[in-house]
């Protein structure tokens, strides 16, 4: 069996992305999704690997909350939170246009 390293920080997402507001959806998402970005960011580099940098970890975990969110998205197609949170992560974009709205 297969550890994901990051699999306890992508259970923690997907609780919170569970809570989102939906009249604010894609705001909250990728808040969510930046904060728990920011917790692997300042991890430990893993014991396996200690010259592995900050980009890579964050790559790492977002490739196992992307599977995470696919997984979900068998069981449950319609889901708009899963749906949207793929959708930033895809879509870099998406996510860099939101850091240019003004906070209300």
């Amino acid at each position: 069996m297969r550890h994901f390293r990051w699999q306890g920080t992508v259970d923690s997402v997907l609780a919170a992305l569970q809570l989102a507001d939906p009249t604010r959806l894609r705001i909250e998402v990728d808040d969510t999704m930046r904060r728990f970005e920011q917790i692997v960011s300042k991890s430990q580099p893993s014991r396996f690997q200690p010259e592995e940098t900050r980009d890579y970890r964050i790559r790492e975990f977002r490739a196992e909350l992307r599977n995470g969110l696919l997984k979900l998205l068998r069981d449950d197609p319609s889901n708009e939170v899963w749906r949207e949170a793929l959708r930033l992560l895809e879509n870099p974009r998406l996510r860099e246009s939101l850091q240019r709205l003004p906070l209300s």
